[in-house]
């Protein structure tokens, strides 16, 4: 099963006076696009789509170029993508999840690669240790252990290892763990951070200088049409 998250309101992008941020064109093709590309690439089957009461209706006016996903409505969005992705997985099966965010544009073999990363560990996260394109200090860090599994999830950590990519993977057991966590303001951080206290083993599928980008601000997503940050586009269409 996949799952793209795309209930935030995307506020800091507001200015630009269009669509939601998951709807803005990025070469021709939505946003939400291209990570909806990368889990169907890795074989995420069925795939779903989190969206709130004002994306939806975007949503459903490109529902057909983009393969016709699930559609998940999420009735509280300001509880943040934690909670959106405990709401999703209280209303699907309990199998096991590849699990993207939908304002990060990277290669579509980076979420194959998670998938293929999950042996031996309960959920893993994809993280690069040197993003090229990615202001550091406003990115989600991981920190390892010595065995390097995932120890803790965050922004400003003292110490960090990676930067978190924004795709996950989690097992059967994971998955059956956060259906019952009760309704609460989450971050997808806070999350990771309850399954490694609980005692689940976490993986990092590893990057370094990959092609990928966080689409947060005007400047982000007209630097990524046409500015700095150009060089990430061209590649992930040369990519597919």
């Amino acid at each position: 099963m996949g799952i793209v998250l795309a209930s935030g309101y995307g506020s800091r992008l507001a200015g630009l006076g269009g669509p939601p941020k998951y709807f803005l064109d990025i070469a021709g093709r939505p946003l939400i696009s291209y990570p909806l590309r990368a889990l169907r690439i890795a074989g995420a089957d069925p795939l779903y789509v989190v969206v709130n009461r004002y994306t939806c209706g975007y949503l459903w006016r490109y529902w057909d170029g983009l393969g016709r996903p699930g559609v998940v409505l999420n009735p509280r969005p300001e509880l943040e993508n934690g909670y959106t992705l405990v709401m999703a997985l209280s209303r699907l099966w309990d199998g096991s999840a590849l699990v993207s965010v939908s304002d990060h544009i990277y290669p579509s073999y980076v979420a194959s690669r998670v998938v293929s990363c999950m042996d031996g560990y309960d959920f893993v996260i994809a993280g690069d240790r040197s993003p090229r394109y990615v202001d550091v200090g406003e990115a989600t860090m991981i920190r390892v252990d010595d065995e390097g599994c995932v120890e803790m999830v965050g922004k400003g950590l003292d110490r960090f290892d990676y930067i978190d990519m924004g795709v996950f993977a989690f097992s059967i057991d994971t998955i059956r763990f956060i259906k019952g966590i009760p309704p609460q303001r989450l971050g997808l951080s806070q999350l990771i951070n309850m399954l490694v206290d609980e005692g689940f083993r976490g993986g990092v599928c590893s990057f370094e200088g990959v092609p990928w980008k966080d689409v947060d601000t005007p400047e982000d997503y007209l630097a990524l049409r046409s500015g700095d940050y150009n060089e990430v586009l061209r590649e992930v269409l040369r990519d597919g």
